[in-house]
């Protein structure tokens, strides 16, 4: 089965079950439980703004082993519940500075 809309977890790379992408796709729920990255944090928080990107990237990086996409779309309900649980510990151990200075190359 082909997917028309393809959606992807930010964090561990993986996508919806086909069941989930059936009924995401077919009625009003959507992907209700997936969400931008930036709430995850928020929620943890960490908000993701301007002035924190550098720390965002930094502590993305250490729970997913990935950076953290310039324009970042969804995390699955687990990665979402691996920020809340492991972000503020990280935060508590980061030093580093909260902007980012300059803009990565990829």
């Amino acid at each position: 089965m082909e997917r028309t809309a393809e959606i992807y977890c930010d964090g561990c790379g993986g996508k919806p079950s086909v069941w989930a992408w059936i009924r995401a796709e077919l009625t009003s729920e959507g992907y209700s439980n997936w969400r931008h990255p930036a709430i995850a944090f928020q929620a943890a928080g960490c908000p993701m703004t301007y002035n924190t990107r550098g720390l965002c990237e930094r502590l993305f990086e250490r729970l997913f082993n990935r950076l953290l996409p310039e324009e970042p779309s969804y995390l699955c309900p687990r990665c979402q519940d691996r920020v809340a649980a492991e972000l503020p510990d990280l935060m508590a151990q980061d030093h580093g500075p909260r902007q980012r200075d300059v803009p990565r190359h990829y």
